[in-house]
């Protein structure tokens, strides 16, 4: 695979067969060759790194899309929505696939010019404590000190999960990112709360590695992060949301209701301007929900996040892809 990045990441893909005809922005996306998939970074899901590589489960989601409707030549493009003026992608149909939570939809006024579809990930906000902290759950951080950065979705999980409970922490906020992790790498406070994916890649930061870190696997709060599509084109939302439930199925083991993985999940091709084969295409290039995760953010990635919520329903978690019985 080969990348090539400027304002964006361009990822060559090897992609399989030509599809169908569908609706203007499959007709858009076969004219460019070319798949257009955007989000915030956030470490593990969407990330250029140091080396210049971008890396993360949505770019691993957005090549699943790809590879159910492109060429062996196509290729797809990812860019960064990292202010309000980047949204104009979204506001102009700049892109195809916009992995986006219910938040950032309404914070930037695009509730109208989207359609909602799957869950592609559960973004969970929590707590990072040292190891030779004693503490095993949230509770046991009552009346603690925990840092977090003011106006934050940190701030407010915190809020709203010890409010709940009629109890309170110690409160250590700040403005800037550095004084922040300074902050906990001086051990000002006990816990550092935010989103489980940045908690950690900063466990990986030499500041922080002195002492090792744990983050807590029970959640503050836990945000869907959704395949969004534009609103006008329902052909190519259904498309988005068959090829995600696609990978999320591929993992899941027959019992006596029905079968396993994709002999549950059989998902139509030329009607939805598909390959009538896209389905095993998809698995056997990508693989399944846990293999994509486990590349990323799970035991076979850096970060070494356990699958905790982005669990399949049987196994605890929230993700559940249809089945037929």
């Amino acid at each position: 695979m080969r990348i090539v990045l400027s304002a964006v990441a361009f990822l060559s893909l090897f992609l399989f067969g030509p599809p169908a005809e569908a609706g203007p922005v499959l007709d858009r996306i076969k004219a460019a060759n070319t798949l257009r998939c955007g989000a915030e970074e956030r470490p593990g899901l969407f990330k250029i790194e140091r080396d210049g590589r971008a890396r993360g489960l949505l770019l691993e989601m957005c090549r699943a899309i790809a590879l159910s409707v492109l060429p062996p030549d196509g290729k797809i493009e990812f860019h960064g929505y990292e202010s309000a003026k980047s949204f104009d992608a979204v506001r102009n149909n700049a892109d195809d696939v916009y992995f986006l939570t219910f938040g950032e939809i309404t914070e930037q006024d695009l509730a109208d010019r989207l359609a909602i579809g799957p869950t592609v990930y559960n973004i969970t906000v929590t707590v990072m404590v040292p190891d030779s902290a004693p503490v095993k759950t949230l509770a046991d951080l009552q009346q603690k000190s925990i840092c977090f950065l003011e106006s934050s979705t940190g701030e407010r999980a915190l809020d709203v999960w010890f409010g709940a409970r009629n109890s309170d922490f110690q409160r250590r906020g700040f403005r800037e990112e550095v004084e922040l992790y300074d902050s906990y790498n001086a051990q000002y406070c006990l816990g550092l709360a935010g989103e489980s994916t940045i908690l950690a890649r900063q466990r990986l930061q030499p500041q922080v590695k002195h002492f090792a870190s744990r983050i807590l696997s029970e959640p503050l709060a836990v945000v869907p992060l959704m395949a969004t599509t534009p609103v006008a084109d329902g052909e190519w939302s259904t498309a988005v949301a068959y090829a995600v439930q696609t990978v999320i199925a591929a993992e899941v083991p027959a019992n006596h209701w029905f079968g396993g993985g994709l002999a549950a999940f059989k998902a139509p091709g030329k009607a939805l301007g598909l390959r009538e084969d896209w389905q095993k295409s998809v698995v056997e290039t990508v693989g399944s929900y846990d293999q994509m995760y486990r590349r990323t953010l799970g035991e076979d990635s850096p970060m070494r996040l356990p699958r905790g919520v982005n669990a399949q329903v049987r196994d605890g978690g929230l993700l559940l892809a249809p089945w037929a019985d």
